[in-house]
Parts: structure tokens; C-alpha cells; sequence
């Protein structure tokens, strides 16, 4: 079971699974990075050391690269990224896109995990990277538009505050840095969304969809300075 932008019948109301659900996602996410990628022969999937910053220039650079317009105080962010990029505190298997549309639930018990898609992008490196961009796609009922499907924003479900304090008990991290992530987090997924509002305004979609794409690509980097200033989480 995949859920997207509603719950199945099947589960009942929000009210009665949301906790279920994000206890399960991030129990889901601490096992993941608890695996000993050694031992499991995954050393070769990635480099570890400099894992962020090539993640956080990357990114800047697709950005670059698909520019349309002018978004208010998004230099000052990407020069703030580039400025604190941590250093991994330790390594673990990295997803580089879960979220809960990655992840297949059973059918029966929300709380239960059975699979996780979306794969091609995994490495090794910062597991505080997927905390970010995790806590990023949890939409909340004050969220502006994302350009995203949301389910997260129902009652029932932790807010991304509470998602964090649970992971931090789960895993026994410190995530005292964890508004770096998260923001950067919010960056990848304006990122993502910048490209295909690009792609679109030079002809190369015909999805009239992503004409106003634009809008929820600034209203991310909004959320992103508001993460890194602390008026976020």
C-alpha cells in the first residue's frame, strides 16, 4: 500500500492512524540507517567524505542551471548552505529520497513497513541527509503550497517538530544541527521542481501544470530561510 495524497479506506481516519503512520516512517528510516553497509558489501555505492558538500554544490548548481526569475533572498540561502556544510558525524546507508510515497505499508497494519521504492539515487554518507529532506516533504495544515501531494497535513500525524524529537528518540542521534538538513531539504525539492518549470517554459513539456510551478519553488525557499533562522521547526 503507497499513499500519496489520501489514506485508504481501509485504515480508517487520520485521527486513528496518523501516529501509526509516523512512527512507522521514521522506524523505517532509523533501520535503514542502522544496517552495516560493510558488512552488507555496499562500501563501493558511494564516497563518504565530502558526501554534503558535493551534495549541497550540486544542488546549487542544477538550480543554476535551470534558472527562470528572480526569487527573493535565495541568494543569501544558497550562500548560507555553502557557508555551514557540516561534516558527517558518522556514515550510513543513504536513501537521498525517502519519504512516505516511497515507502510500500501493508495493507492491513499502517503501522508495518514492507518495502521501500525508489532506489537509483542511494549512497553512502550523511544520515541526517535523509532526516532532512524527509522532514521537508512532511507537509503541515500551515504549509503554503508545495507542488507536492500531501497527506501529512491531517490530524493525527506528527508535526515536523514532533517527527524529529521521535527520530532522535529512535536512533539516539544528536540532532541539535538538524535545521541545516531540513532546509536543505526544502532547497532539493525547489530544486526539483525549478527544473521542471524550466523544462516547461522552454517548450521542451507541454503540461500547462507546471506553468505556476514557480510559485511553490519560491514558497520552498521561504520555508527554507525560515528553517535556517528557527521560525520553522
Amino acid at each position: 500500500m503507497v499513499i500519496d495524497d489520501k489514506l485508504p479506506k481501509s485504515y480508517g481516519s487520520s485521527e486513528q492512524v496518523g501516529e501509526a503512520i509516523s512512527k512507522n516512517v521514521i522506524s523505517t528510516l532509523v533501520q535503514l540507517q542502522s544496517i552495516d553497509y560493510q558488512k552488507a558489501g555496499m562500501a563501493n555505492m558511494g564516497k563518504a567524505e565530502g558526501f554534503m558538500e558535493r551534495q549541497v554544490k550540486g544542488w546549487i548548481k542544477r538550480y543554476s542551471q535551470s534558472k527562470t526569475e528572480e526569487i527573493a533572498n535565495l541568494d543569501e540561502l544558497e550562500q548560507w548552505l555553502e557557508a555551514h556544510i557540516p561534516v558527517n558525524p558518522e556514515t550510513t546507508i543513504v536513501h537521498n529520497d525517502f519519504k512516505l510515497n516511497n515507502m510500500v505499508l501493508d495493507q492491513n497494519d499502517p503501522s508495518k513497513a514492507v518495502g521501500i521504492l525508489d532506489w537509483e539515487l542511494s549512497t553512502i554518507g550523511d544520515p541526517l541527509s535523509d532526516l532532512g529532506s524527509t522532514v521537508a516533504y512532511w507537509a503541515g495544515p500551515g504549509d503554503p503550497a508545495m507542488g507536492i501531494n500531501v497527506v501529512t497535513n491531517q490530524p493525527g500525524f506528527f508535526n515536523r517538530k514532533e517527527f524529529i524529537e521521535e527520530y532522535a528518540k529512535q536512533s539516539g542521534r544528536d540532532v541539535s544541527g538538524v535545521a541545516y538538513y531540513v532546509a536543505f531539504g526544502f532547497y532539493k525539492l525547489a530544486v526539483i521542481l525549478q527544473q521542471i518549470h524550466y523544462r516547461w517554459k522552454i517548450g521542451e513539456i507541454d503540461d500547462d501544470r507546471f506553468s505556476d510551478l514557480n510559485k511553490a519553488v519560491s514558497n520552498l525557499i521561504d520555508m527554507a530561510n525560515q528553517t535556517r533562522s528557527g521560525r520553522l521547526i
